[in-house]
């Protein structure tokens, strides 16, 4: 188990809600943060970029600042598993992954 995190974009002025939510990433205990990749988010500073355009939320619906969401994914790099099976590291070390995988 693990918990999901993502960033809610475009929201309609009217009903405030949310037209997409990006999946940015899954902290799963035991293993470091995993980044999800895109054709847009190459690298987890293309992630960084991206987080002052929406709302950073997790599964259960806790919301984070750009700031608490970045420092609580590295922190969780720091300690933990690495042997993804699949994925990438981008130049910083930050392992990255393509497809639906949550």
């Amino acid at each position: 188990m693990g918990t999901n995190f993502y960033l809610r974009m475009d929201e309609c002025p009217e009903c405030h809600r949310f037209e997409e939510d990006i999946h940015l990433g899954k902290m799963s205990a035991g293993w470091q943060f995993l980044w999800q990749r895109t054709d847009e988010w190459q690298t987890v500073a293309d992630i960084e970029a991206a987080l002052p355009n929406g709302e950073i939320r997790n599964e259960y619906g806790d919301v984070f600042t750009p700031v608490a969401f970045i420092a609580a994914a590295v922190s969780h790099e720091r300690d933990g598993r690495t042997d993804f099976q699949e994925g990438i590291t981008d130049p910083n070390g930050h392992h990255m992954m393509e497809g639906y995988w949550s």
